[in-house]
């Protein structure tokens, strides 16, 4: 599913902004286990 790769707004339902975050955290998760390793 391709995130809009604007800011979360009001109008997002539910699921974009559930998402949104996923993205976020497989994001964060990426950057971590780069450091770790």
């Amino acid at each position: 599913m391709k995130i809009r790769g604007s800011t979360v707004n009001a109008k997002s339902t539910n699921t974009d902004i559930f998402f949104f975050l996923l993205n976020v955290l497989n994001q964060e998760n990426k950057y971590l286990q780069k450091a770790v390793k």
